[in-house]
C-alpha cells in the first residue's frame, strides 16, 4: 500500500513543532520526509547508506532547503554531536519515537 507523504508529513507537523528548532534525522535517507524542515532551524540527516544520500540531496534541492540541512553518512550511534537538539526522529517506521525539547 502506497503512503501519501504529504498527509504523514501534515501529521507529524500537527503534534511536533519544528519552528526554529534543530533536528537529527536518523535514517533519512530517500528524502521522503524531509518537508518537515521548511520551517526548522537547522536538521542533521543521517543515514549509514551512501545510495540513499544521493535522492535524500536531490529532494532537499527540490525543495530548497538546502541551507538548513547537513547530510551525514554515518550510523547514528558513532555520530559525535556537540550541540542539543531540540527534536530527533526515528527513520523507519514502527521503531520507537521520543520528542526531546530544551
Amino acid at each position: 500500500m502506497a503512503t501519501d507523504i504529504a498527509k504523514v508529513i501534515a501529521n507529524l507537523a500537527s503534534f511536533c513543532d519544528f519552528s526554529n528548532k534543530s533536528v537529527v534525522h536518523v535514517g533519512a535517507g530517500g528524502g521522503q520526509f524531509v518537508g518537515y524542515a521548511s520551517d526548522a532551524r537547522h536538521v542533521v540527516a543521517v543515514d549509514p547508506d551512501a545510495a540513499a544520500l544521493g535522492p535524500l540531496r536531490a529532494a532537499i534541492g527540490r525543495l530548497g532547503v538546502g541551507d538548513r540541512f547537513t547530510t551525514r553518512q554515518s550510523r547514528f550511534e558513532s555520530l559525535s554531536i556537540e550541540m542539543i537538539y531540540g527534536i530527533a526522529l526515528p527513520g523507519r517506521p514502527g521503531e520507537s519515537d521520543r520528542q526531546v525539547t530544551r
